[in-house]
């Protein structure tokens, strides 16, 4: 995934003390956690039953179970281990009426409880979303280039790396100079024109990226 702050081409005016270019080009791995959140607070009720989710908690998924042929993925309502009741949601994102209970004596097996249940507010639910993380071993870029100024005789820049947590890496900064009148600078992969450049701001365009 490459994210930057600037297309190829288009002018961009820059204060000091203000990054010029900003990149940011790894991979990204998807993967599910096992747990799910409601869309909002609901209830599952019917007989003995009374089964709450809380919105903004996070409930754990106990594994998957088949109902009338259908598969359905088992979310507990209780965090303790060996005793628990749990919904069963659908991978359609809708929740089947009816729960499933374990206790200790059935070695971690799910019954489902005989009971349809009403649940209520009737659009409640639970989700699963997707989370990312970058991968690392794929290669990471994550860096700014900084203007920092001018003198009589030269342009002032500075190249600041960061780690994949967006933590500055200070042994990787680097103080950039160019001459004042330069009408074109280049680094590592970036290509750029300067159209204006004072004490307080620079115009430039990013006429080369070799990443893209």
């Amino acid at each position: 995934m490459l994210k930057s702050n600037y297309d190829v081409g288009k002018p961009l005016t820059v204060n000091v003390g203000d990054p010029m270019v900003k990149v940011q080009d790894y991979w990204e791995d998807s993967f599910e956690e096992p747990s799910a959140t409601p869309n909002k607070s609901f209830t599952m009720t019917g007989g003995p039953v009374n089964v709450a989710f809380q919105e903004g908690q996070s409930y754990q998924v106990k594994g998957r179970i088949a109902v009338d042929g259908k598969d359905y993925q088992v979310v507990a309502n209780q965090s303790n281990p060996v005793q628990y009741q749990a919904a069963l949601l659908g991978d359609d994102g809708k929740l089947l009426p009816r729960i499933v209970a374990t206790n200790p004596g059935m070695n971690g097996d799910h019954v489902l409880v005989i009971y349809t249940l009403q649940i209520s507010p009737p659009d409640g639910t639970l989700i699963r979303q997707p989370k990312t993380k970058v991968n690392t071993n794929k290669g990471f870029v994550n860096y700014e280039i900084l203007f920092t100024g001018i003198t009589d005789s030269a342009i002032n820049l500075t190249y600041r790396e960061f780690s994949p947590e967006g933590l500055a890496r200070v042994a990787f900064f680097q103080n950039l100079t160019y001459p004042r009148n330069a009408q074109t600078i280049t680094f590592r992969n970036l290509k750029m024109s300067i159209d204006q450049v004072s004490g307080n701001n620079i115009t430039f365009r990013v006429l080369e990226d070799k990443r893209t």
